[in-house]
Formats: C-alpha cells, sequence, structure tokens
C-alpha cells in the first residue's frame, strides 16, 4: 500500500508541476479540473489494483492450502508405498525358502501300475471299523467270526488275511 501511495505522489506531483498556471496567468480553472479528474481516476485505478489483488493473495491461499493437503496425502502414499514394498520383499523371501519342485504328474493308473507295492495297513484298520445296526446284528458279530452281506464278508477277525475267502 505504501508503494502505491508513493507512485501516486509522484505522479500527481508531475503533472501537477507540469499542468499547474497560476490564475494570473489565465486559463487556471481548467487545469485543475483536469488534476481533480486525473486524481479521480488514479483513485480509481488503484481501486480496482487493490481488488485484483486482494483476489489474487485469496487465490494463492487457496492453492497453499490445496498444496499442504497434497503434500500430507503425499506422504501418506509414501508410507503405504514404503509398507508394501516390505511386504512384497517379506513375501518373495517366503517364495524362495519354499519347495521349488512341481508337484507331482504322474498318473494314478501310473502309479497302480507300478512294481512296488503298496504297504499294506489293512489289518490296522480292520480292526478298527465298527458298524452297529441293530442289537441282534450285535449280537450275531460277537456270536461269529464273518458276517456275510450282500454275498461278501462284511467282518473278518483281525488275525485273518484280507483277500481269503470266508468260510
Amino acid at each position: 500500500m505504501a508503494v502505491k501511495k508513493q507512485i501516486v505522489g509522484m505522479i500527481f506531483s508531475r503533472v501537477f508541476i507540469q499542468n499547474f498556471t497560476l490564475p494570473e496567468q489565465g486559463g487556471g480553472s481548467a487545469k485543475l479540473d483536469e488534476v481533480v479528474q486525473l486524481i479521480a481516476s488514479l483513485k480509481e485505478t488503484i481501486a480496482q489494483q487493490s481488488s485484483i489483488i486482494t483476489n489474487q493473495n485469496s487465490i494463492i491461499e487457496s492453492i497453499r492450502t490445496v498444496l499442504t493437503a497434497i503434500k500430507a496425502k503425499q506422504q501418506d502414499l509414501k508410507g503405504q508405498n514404503a509398507e508394501l514394498q516390505e511386504t512384497m520383499e517379506s513375501l518373495r523371501a517366503q517364495l524362495d525358502t519354499l519347495s521349488i519342485e512341481p508337484p507331482s504328474t504322474q498318473k494314478w493308473t501310473t502309479v497302480a501300475a507300478s512294481s512296488q507295492p503298496v504297504p499294506s495297513q489293512s489289518r490296522q484298520h480292520a480292526s478298527m471299523v465298527i458298524k452297529v445296526a441293530t442289537k441282534e446284528d450285535a449280537e450275531k458279530l460277537l456270536s461269529s467270526d464273518s458276517i456275510t452281506f450282500g454275498g461278501g464278508g462284511a467282518f473278518r477277525s483281525p488275525f485273518e488275511e484280507w483277500g481269503t475267502p470266508v468260510a
């Protein structure tokens, strides 16, 4: 504001000195009217420029506010990015420690036809299987070594070999 006043003062002084004529020289009131109009015009120009400067200051302040918010969001995103990178490194390390061998691609027919017999655990499992349907079935089971069901042996003593016919 002080600079504006100095500029206006300098312009006024220059115009006033150049155009000022004493009333004895004639035409003094006409020159004075021009000075008054010039001063009014300068005041209007100063008011317009002040309004423009106020608007610009308001815009600058709002830009600063937005910029501050953007910087805060940027810092937040940088933090999230760092966390994600740490997680990715951790996952990569876990992947590196895992076995890289592919799963077996053998078909079941190949496994079944192989010359190595599967270890027999049927004796262990045979003694673990119990089915009780009715009281009569349970009594029948207790009194015999085998029960036929649908033409086949449904129960065998744990000492019998699986695959042998029921007597």
